[in-house]
């Protein structure tokens, strides 16, 4: 096979297979493709080197037209700060602010696949948010465009463009315990020191997180970090101190920037970014890119420090071209202007999408069918409660916030992530009239109604005893209780014998379960705990164990009701996400 033809064939297995690319929406033209996911063009190229390596690039054009004079480095800098993967850079000679990332791997590889198409889907999605802030920033226009055989601009956007709204709306986003599948960053740290010539003494470790020294005054950062828009992820970045961003310097790491990208043996999942008193090269690979690779052809069980190694080392490229060409982060004088609070405003556009669901406000009595997802992008600030129903058949995870807008309003509100009846609500503004109290009691009363969850916890603390629980959530497990005639001694019972296996807990059969209540039941007969058993109850769902084991098996039963849907045809009597996301094939028949 000659080298074009092999690189048709792997952008072709990736814009079906990864991209999962809308034909409708998509040019291609040997090597190249371009693709409008919503209104901006996202350009692939694909190059085949002489050795069999592949040159991969994705460019999504934001804005164009920027006029000369701005300060576009510098916001690009700042807008860098809430990429997750991919660069924020200004073309100095076409004028046009880009989203751009590369790969440069071995052909066999198909772990580059996943982790280019996540960078591509995110970076097309983001930049569309920001456009026509970023361009009315910097003067110039959005760079909104269709294909040639469209005579509009794409209105129903592509599903990726839900991507991560489907991703705040898992299980996963309330507590996500991925990483710990990994092996302790302890050793990693170790190990990655040793991967780059460094002494295992010289490892810094706080958290989940290490800090190696990798050059003159330039450090190895990586860890366990939450990104303030995608989520929990690996953080991996190099870090040198840098007092003042002067704007030659800034020119400077754009021009960088563009010579990773262009490199045909150079890779770019990241971007320069400056905080404080420092300067950092930073990339991000999501825990929902982890779990992904499950579906790889390469994976064979378990994650090992390869596998954060694999995020991490494409660092390599960076650091290569800084001693190829050091960085001056101690001259110039610093620039003048707000590049980082324009940044920030531009970044609160993501917040923003909630805005008009929270003027709309819906009243108690409304439960509205499709759940308002635009919910799930306001800023959060606190979560309050937490609970869970594990049931393989709809599992359900219930949350009280406190969220923000971008102009630092608050909100409490009430989440219901259900695969598919989901049900999100704002239940009030913070500092309205009236005490919070009152906000907050309402929300409890949404918490649950027919059933009581297997899981509870007041999130901001763990080791919260029964007294600890405030009246209004008490009363409402009581008054619950009541209802449906459950002893909560007897309940407590059943989640003690299954502590660990909330599969067990929510078995079938639940002949066990009834035993097991009966005897806790007729125990307790005669002996009413005076609280209605309720310190006894909260033992157990509130207890670390319980909690853990069923956020570690949470993400499995939603994987199930949702396959179990598909499998059957049924996913459009639903309200599911605009993009179906699952891990596993656990509920599919068997050969699917």
């Amino acid at each position: 096979m000659n080298v074009d033809m092999a690189a048709e064939d792997l952008l072709r297995n990736y814009l079906q297979g990864f991209l999962w690319a809308d034909d409708d929406w998509l040019e291609v033209d040997g090597a190249s493709a371009t693709y409008w996911q919503a209104r901006l063009a996202q350009r692939t190229t694909v190059e085949v080197l002489p050795d069999g390596r592949t040159k991969w690039r994705v460019r999504t054009r934001v804005v164009e037209g920027v006029p000369a004079g701005t300060d576009a480095h510098q916001l690009c800098l700042g807008l860098n700060r809430y990429a997750a993967g991919w660069s924020f850079a200004f073309d100095e000679t076409e004028r046009t602010i880009d989203a751009i990332a590369a790969m440069s791997v071995p052909v066999e590889w198909d772990t580059f696949f996943l982790r280019l198409s996540e960078k591509a889907k995110l970076s097309a999605w983001m930049s569309d948010v920001f456009a026509e802030r970023l361009a009315a920033a910097v003067g110039g226009e959005p760079a909104f465009s269709h294909p040639a055989a469209q005579t509009r601009l794409r209105e129903k956007f592509d599903g990726t463009y839900y991507y991560l709204q489907t991703v705040r709306a898992r299980p996963e986003w309330i507590l996500d315990l991925t990483r710990f599948q990994f092996p302790p960053v302890a050793d990693t740290g170790t190990t990655i020191a040793g991967l780059v010539g460094a002494a295992a003494e010289d490892v810094e470790f706080e958290g989940q997180s290490f800090r190696i020294p990798v050059g003159a005054h330039v450090h190895l950062e990586a860890g366990f970090a939450r990104h303030d828009v995608v989520g929990d992820s690996w953080r991996s970045a190099l870090s040198m101190s840098c007092p003042v961003l002067s704007n030659s310097l800034a020119a400077t790491l754009g021009a960088m920037t563009w010579r990773l990208f262009d490199d045909p043996r150079a890779t770019l999942l990241g971007g320069w970014s400056h905080d404080g008193d420092a300067l950092r090269f930073e990339q991000w690979n999501t825990m929902s890119e982890a779990r992904n690779q499950e579906q790889l052809g390469s994976w064979r069980g378990g994650r090992s420090v390869a596998d954060l190694w694999g995020f991490t080392s494409s660092l390599s490229d960076v650091m290569g071209a800084m001693q190829q060409a050091p960085l001056q982060t101690d001259a110039g004088s610093k620039q003048d202007g707000d590049a980082v609070e324009r940044a920030a405003e531009i970044a609160g556009a993501i917040a923003d999408q909630a805005r008009p669901a929270i003027e709309k406000r819906a009243g108690a009595d409304d439960v509205e069918r499709p759940a308002d997802r635009r919910l799930l992008w306001l800023e959060r600030r606190r979560i309050l409660v937490v609970a869970a129903l594990f049931n393989p058949a709809g599992p359900t995870v219930l949350s009280t916030e406190i969220c923000a807008l971008p102009d630092g309003s608050e909100y409490v509100v009430h989440f219901s992530r259900h695969p598919f009846s989901p049900y999100y609500r704002v239940v009030g503004r913070v500092g309205d009239a009236g005490p919070l109290s009152e906000i907050l009691t309402e929300a409890m009363d949404l918490m649950f109604d027919s059933s009581l969850p297997n899981v509870m916890a007041l999130w901001e603390d763990v080791e919260a005893t029964a007294g600890d629980v405030p009246d209004a959530l008490r009363r409402r497990v009581l008054d619950v209780a009541e209802e449906v005639d459950t002893d909560l001694v007897a309940e407590a019972a059943w989640i003690r014998r299954t502590m660990g296996n909330p599969w067990e807990y929510a078995a079938v059969d639940q002949s066990e379960a009834d035993q097991v209540k009966a005897t806790a039941g007729e125990a307790s007969t005669g002996n009413a705990a005076p609280d209605g058993g309720f310190a006894e109850w909260w033992q157990q769902v509130a207890s670390t164990e319980n909690v853990i084991a069923n956020f570690r098996s949470l993400p499995d039963a939603w994987d199930g009701a949702l396959n179990s849907l598909r499998a059957f045809g049924n996913l459009p009597h639903f309200d599911v996400d605009p993009l179906l996301i699952t891990y596993s094939h656990i509920g599919l028949p068997a050969g699917s």
